[in-house]
């Protein structure tokens, strides 16, 4: 999807005549409504880990240091964000495919990177659901859960 919506809307209108571009079903661009995209992807977990430090361009570079995009940790995404009412700084994190990086392998690098700026890690916290495939024993101690759950675990029942 994110190559869908890459560029937007004016982009597509340019592109929407190459055969990358055409859509799968439908006439292509409505002159008010614009377009829908439907897609289907792997389970994404949303995952941050607070910082005990201000200093935004350390969870910047955590952050770059540990995403697919940049040569880090496949199927993770990451930006570093403040926490300006708490006076941490965040790595905020995208898992789209916890089957090649899963949560503790990046915890981990996030916490070797962390060591390497010689900055604490304050918690990390799940935001919305995991499916149980990606959890494991011992996970709200290791990965210092706050807030955590057993009712964030979505259980498959394929």
């Amino acid at each position: 999807m994110a190559n869908v919506r890459r560029g937007g809307y004016a982009a597509l209108k340019n592109e929407i005549s190459s055969p990358h571009r055409r859509p799968d079903v439908g006439e292509g661009l409505h002159l008010t409504a614009g377009v829908t995209a439907v897609g289907a992807r792997k389970f994404l977990i949303a995952f941050n880990v607070n910082l005990r430090t201000t200093d935004l361009s350390i969870a910047q570079s955590i952050a770059k240091n540990i995403r697919e995009k940049s040569g880090g940790l496949p199927g993770v995404r990451a930006l570093g964000v403040p926490l300006e009412s708490q006076k941490l700084t965040q790595v905020t994190i995208n898992v789209v495919d916890h089957e090649k990086s899963s949560l503790a392998k990046v915890y981990q690098e996030v916490a070797k990177w962390a060591a390497e700026y010689q900055v604490e890690i304050a918690g990390s916290e799940l935001v919305g659901l995991i499916p149980a495939a990606a959890t494991f024993s011992g996970m709200k101690e290791e990965l210092r859960l706050l807030n955590f759950s057993e009712n964030k675990i979505l259980e498959n029942h394929l």
